[in-house]
């Protein structure tokens, strides 16, 4: 199932400003550039009412877990789960 959420990722950056790294059979970076004010990307990532709503998994899951940190270096953790 990773294999089509990559390849869905890959299909949805193709012109979008977004770079896709398959780095090892774990890790994947994702690089997006976002047309917007710095504070209200930055609230984007770190308000996890909304990171629910643009943070999606794939269509029939949701997200069981939001955690985020809100200084720099800190960790975010997050979970999706079946409906």
């Amino acid at each position: 199932q990773l294999d089509i959420v990559v390849q869905d990722l890959r299909d949805y950056a193709q012109g979008k400003g977004t770079q896709l790294e398959v780095l090892s059979d774990q890790h994947v970076r994702i690089t997006r550039l976002i047309d917007g004010p710095r504070d209200l990307v930055w609230r984007a990532h770190t308000d996890p009412d909304l990171m629910r709503r643009w943070l999606l998994g794939p269509d029939g899951w949701r997200m069981t877990v939001c955690e985020i940190g809100d200084t720099v270096g800190a960790t975010y953790r997050t979970a999706w789960e079946p409906e």
